[in-house]
């Protein structure tokens, strides 16, 4: 995937699936975001970025739900914005989960909490003394551990691999 932010190529080399860019910090402004994947296609998407948010934006590729009888499902390059306030330290992490699969919800268990999560719906979760390593599961199965050995907010996104695979990314919303 290649990704361009107000014209500027964030990485020549592209990114690979489930690769992060890394935390950059702008001043509040509304941003034009291109990406470009060789089979894929073409995402075009524009964010505003506000003051004490952190804003993360997604690259994912849907898969068409209902193709005609006989056909293989089209598979499009597209986008999700994930707006979070920016971690503030002395209160409990919150964790921002999205999740893109075709699961109806995905019933989720967060160092003992449990959350119910839609497709393409965050749902956010506050933590409260997680220790530094939070279990994830997904019924009997741990999918995650988070690492919260700095106490800062964290999203977590799940998605499934071109082999229908389920994998995740998760990121800090940590602002500087």
């Amino acid at each position: 995937l290649f990704v361009t932010f107000d014209g500027f190529n964030t990485n020549p080399a592209g990114y690979i699936s489930g690769q992060a860019t890394g935390a950059v910090g702008f001043p509040p402004k509304a941003c034009a975001i291109e990406m470009k994947h060789d089979i894929l296609g073409e995402a075009k998407t524009t964010v505003t970025l506000k003051p004490g948010t952190v804003t993360a934006v997604l690259a994912l590729p849907l898969l068409e739900k209902n193709p005609k009888p006989g056909e293989e499902p089209k598979i499009e390059l597209t986008s999700h914005v994930i707006e979070s306030p920016a971690s503030t330290r002395g209160r409990p992490p919150v964790l921002t989960i999205l999740h893109t699969t075709h699961m109806e919800t995905m019933e989720l268990k967060v160092a003992g909490q449990t959350c119910a999560v839609a497709p393409f719906k965050p749902e956010s979760l506050t933590l409260g003394n997680v220790g530094e390593f939070a279990p994830v599961n997904l019924g009997d199965n741990r999918v995650a551990t988070l690492n919260f050995t700095d106490p800062a907010d964290q999203v977590l996104v799940f998605f499934l691999t071109d082999q229908g695979l389920l994998r995740q990314v998760s990121f800090s919303n940590q602002a500087y």
